[in-house]
């Protein structure tokens, strides 16, 4: 999936709200291709526009044709049925509101591509909704504060730049085949709404879901997959969960309560973490602990060249355009394989995305959820280099390669005097530096890999 095609269907996470029937009958106007591709992976039957059928849902996009007879799309709608509203115009709403009755109103936050969509109804769903995602920016963390201000003293007009509404005659909403239900069933309480964070751009994303009660005192956490690869991510995490059960760490990682189906849809449902002050941004003691105890878990001693991170090696040497990658990535490749490959090293399980915002800073301890990209074999440090890097280079200040380099090797050098484990650091540097340039070579990655090869040069001479 391209990443114009994530942010569409970013646009249409609204869609777990709804219940949940193949054969529904669907009119959906004002949408992009890839928009209605998203819908389509849940409802099998979608006109673009009206036929002489009557319709079980209504879905009207942002991009509606000033032209449309919006009473006459209503009157389209089975008695029973639901509309979705995103977005629309004034005027169109003020008829919709004449002929139906809302049942639930969201905000869509931020308005260009959302990443939350919270309930607007009560103020208690607000302030859950608004602290569910941490931004890193300051600048983000500023709009934040001011949202969640006014949102406490009853001022919501902010939150509405952008929303989705749902509508029916009656004024209720049928809960049966929604995932509301499918979780009330499964969690022990009654779900009375959820919050949505709508996940990052990547293809393997899924849709998180906060449900509260009615009072917000009971929480539940659901991961909703919809795509194939989505899915394996979301076994892959139930993996790693299980077998952190067991560990000194279980109380600092969601526990998990069940996984289950509700087509088009598979469902993961785990604890909710405590309430999140913010990003902490700085690699502090708490991490540098629970990074050591991780180091623990599957333990294995391997030869070099039987480990996971080997295969980037393997695939830039087997690639068509291994010769065009740049020199100094060439360069750390050739030092690799100069090493002794059959050399035995220590490998862990490790998180795989140990980043700010998969982590909860609170009374001088961390709580890290998000296990998806775990793996049992995984490189020492690269949990460490991830973080220090991935906090540098998308929320800042870069500090530069050369002062960036040292706090990393310094960073992991701190951590190995804990676990006394058998690695060369800069073994474990070369081996994290080729897998992140296959997953995102930014120039701000290449300018690190450089100062990196320019290291092993000196080290060489």
């Amino acid at each position: 999936m391209k990443e114009n095609a994530c942010l569409d269907a970013r646009r249409t996470a609204w869609k777990v709200l709804v219940p949940f029937a193949s054969a529904a009958k669907i009119l959906a106007m004002g949408f992009g291709g890839v928009e209605l591709d998203s819908l389509s992976r849940c409802f099998q039957n979608i006109d673009t526009s009206p036929s002489k059928d009557s319709y079980d849902m209504l879905v009207l996009g942002e991009e509606l044709n000033g032209n449309a007879a919006i009473n006459g799309l209503i009157a389209k709608m089975k008695q029973g049925g639901l509309l979705v509203a995103l977005n629309i115009k004034k005027d169109y709403k003020e008829i919709v509101n004449k002929e139906l009755k809302c049942v639930g109103e969201y905000a869509c936050l931020p308005s260009r591509c959302p990443r939350i969509i919270l309930p607007l109804g009560s103020k208690g769903m607000r302030k859950y909704g608004l602290s569910f995602h941490s931004p890193g920016s300051f600048k983000k963390k500023i709009s934040l504060w001011l949202a969640q201000g006014l949102s406490a003293i009853g001022v919501t007009a902010h939150l509405r730049k952008k929303t989705v509404s749902f509508y029916t005659h009656n004024g209720q909403l049928n809960r049966q085949g929604t995932i509301k239900e499918w979780i009330s069933q499964r969690a022990g309480f009654p779900i009375d709404d959820v919050v949505i964070y709508t996940g990052s751009d990547s293809p393997a994303s899924k849709t998180t879901l906060l449900g509260l009660s009615s009072d917000c005192q009971h929480k539940i956490v659901a991961r909703v997959a919809e795509t194939d690869i989505a899915v394996a991510s979301l076994h892959r995490e139930v993996k790693a969960l299980k077998e952190l059960a067991s560990t000194p760490l279980s109380d600092f990682v969601p526990t998990l309560i069940d996984i289950g189906k509700l087509p088009p849809y598979e469902i993961q449902l785990q604890s909710c973490l405590p309430k999140s002050n913010g990003q902490y941004p700085k690699l502090s003691a708490a991490h540098i602990r629970f990074l050591s105890i991780l180091s623990e878990i599957n333990r294995e001693d391997i030869p070099f060249c039987q480990l996971r991170a080997w295969g980037n090696v393997d695939y830039a040497l087997k690639s068509s355009g291994h010769n065009s990658l740049p020199a100094s990535l060439q360069k750390v490749i050739t030092w690799l394989q100069g090493r002794d490959i059959q050399e035995i090293v220590t490998c862990h399980m490790i998180h795989g995305d140990f980043a700010p915002w998969n982590i909860i800073y609170r009374d001088k301890s961390i709580y890290v959820y998000d296990w998806e990209d775990s793996v049992p074999n995984g490189v020492p440090f690269e949990d460490l280099f991830h973080f220090i890097y991935r906090q540098a280079s998308l929320v800042g200040p870069w500090p530069g390669a050369v002062p960036l380099f040292e706090i990393m090797i310094n960073a992991a050098r701190t951590l190995n005097q804990k676990t006394a484990i058998k690695f060369n650091l800069n073994a474990a540097f070369a081996l994290w530096c080729l897998g992140e340039y296959r997953k995102n070579p930014t120039p701000l990655l290449l300018e690190l890999i450089g100062e990196f090869a320019r290291k092993i040069d000196e080290e060489s001479t």
